[in-house]
């Protein structure tokens, strides 16, 4: 199974194989984010209503297979678990999140037995690791 990296600290990309796969719809794509950061199943009927509050529901479950269909066309049928009444997205070994990635960085540094508000000398690469994909988002370096 290929690779699957989700980045959605900044703006959002998702790419597979290591290329990039761009999801045309916003919704599509809001989908994708709510699922992955989610980590958990969903009803179709909830994600429908979620995501579609202003349609009756049949036209919401309509859209929502719309952009089940492209997420499948766009990752492949292995990313998506699918059933009749559920949806989520596999926790698969290939997958990868700057948002579960950057929790896990915060998490490490903060497992020391010092104040929070202060690092040492263990804690310092993983905060800036775990800072630096922002950083270059919202502060790029000009060279």
């Amino acid at each position: 199974m290929a690779d699957l990296r989700l980045y959605f600290l900044g703006p959002p990309r998702v790419a597979l194989a290591g290329a990039s796969i761009d999801l045309k719809r916003r919704k599509t794509l809001a989908l994708l984010i709510y699922l992955a950061v989610s980590g958990q199943p969903h009803s179709r009927d909830a994600l429908a209503t979620l995501f579609w509050p202003d349609l009756d529901q049949k036209r919401a479950r309509a859209y929502l297979r719309r952009d089940l269909a492209i997420l499948n066309t766009g990752l492949g049928s292995q990313w998506l678990e699918t059933g009749r009444e559920t949806v989520e997205l596999r926790r698969e070994p290939g997958l990868w999140l700057d948002v579960s990635h950057f929790r896990h960085l915060l998490a490490a540094g903060q497992s020391h037995d010092h104040p929070p508000e202060s690092a040492c000398a263990d804690c310092l690469p993983l905060l800036t690791e775990a800072a630096a994909p922002i950083a270059t988002t919202f502060w790029p370096v000009f060279p």
